[in-house]
């Protein structure tokens, strides 16, 4: 064989394993939106951090500080302030609650993947463009113990 045949060879089969790693990725995306979709009206915190974020989010539209001395009516997550000031941001045309913070976390994820594809294809030419893609999508494929699929 070739080096030649060979590297065309090995192009072939990166070529087909990234489209078999896309499979699995692309599932795990409609899992996401499925999740979501069934998730989003909820009217309570599914998670601990959601209402305190959503409090933050209303302290910052509100023109109060985030980062004062804690009180028993607010004590403040030692978090970046990104999040939340977007969230009240976005307050001032679309209500403030659950479900505006769910489609900015959902619309976060999607803008990381977005990003990471970017990335490899600017970063990479060739069959290491393929390998990178590749690694990307079994990442993105990876489904992590800690999150439900229900």
């Amino acid at each position: 064989m070739t080096p030649k045949t060979r590297e065309r060879l090995i192009g072939v089969l990166l070529v087909v394993a990234l489209v078999v790693a896309a499979l699995p990725a692309l599932v795990q995306l409609g899992w996401h939106l499925r999740i979501f979709a069934g998730r989003a009206g909820f009217p309570l915190d599914l998670e601990w951090m959601e209402g305190g974020m959503l409090v933050h989010a209303q302290r910052l539209a509100a023109g109060q500080g985030i980062y004062v001395k804690p009180t028993l009516d607010f004590v403040p997550y030692l978090y970046t302030p990104l999040y939340p000031a977007l969230l009240a941001l976005l307050s001032l045309v679309f209500p403030l609650g659950y479900l505006l913070g769910r489609v900015v976390s959902l619309l976060a994820l999607f803008a990381a993947l977005v990003l990471l594809g970017a990335l490899v294809v600017r970063e990479a030419r060739g069959l290491a463009r393929v390998r990178r893609l590749l690694a990307a999508l079994i990442a993105v494929a990876r489904r992590p113990s800690w999150r439900p699929l229900t």
